[in-house]
């Protein structure tokens, strides 16, 4: 039986140095990398998720006005079908500004390096490729 998942996510970027950050999930939940953001709970939008979600993991409140919509994934891997909302948040690279909710730790990487860092083919993958088009679009080489 197929379990499906709605998810929004939020990838923090810094364009200038072409780096995201992402989340050390270690000893939290699998897989061991990816992405800060959850579910959508009933009532709320993918943006207001996003914003929720900002504040639970990384104890920023975000505007709706800071986030751009970068589309939605859909996929099915292993038993699980899944529709992410992508959104993403030009960061500044103040991780003292940053309080880190869920997860073991955070980190600022390339989007090569974090290709190395997930499961191929899975959910985190698909919004790393997708993750590498927006920064295209801001004229980062990735």
């Amino acid at each position: 039986m197929q379990r499906h998942i709605t998810n929004a996510v939020l990838v923090p970027y810094i364009a200038n140095t072409q780096q995201i950050l992402v989340q050390d999930r270690r000893g939290h939940r699998p897989p061991p990398w990816g992405y800060f953001g959850g579910g959508i709970e009933s009532g709320e939008t993918p943006l207001d998720a996003v914003v929720r979600e900002a504040w639970e993991e990384l104890g920023v409140q975000l505007s709706p006005q800071e986030l751009r919509s970068e589309g939605e994934i859909q996929l099915s891997f292993n038993n699980l079908s899944f529709n992410i909302h992508v959104f993403a948040w030009a960061f500044h690279g103040d991780l003292t500004a940053l309080t880190l909710g869920e997860g073991a730790a955070m980190e600022l990487v390339s989007v090569e390096e974090m290709k190395r860092r997930v499961e191929l083919g899975g959910p985190d993958d698909q919004i790393t490729r997708l993750v590498s088009t927006f920064l295209l679009s801001y004229g980062a080489s990735t």
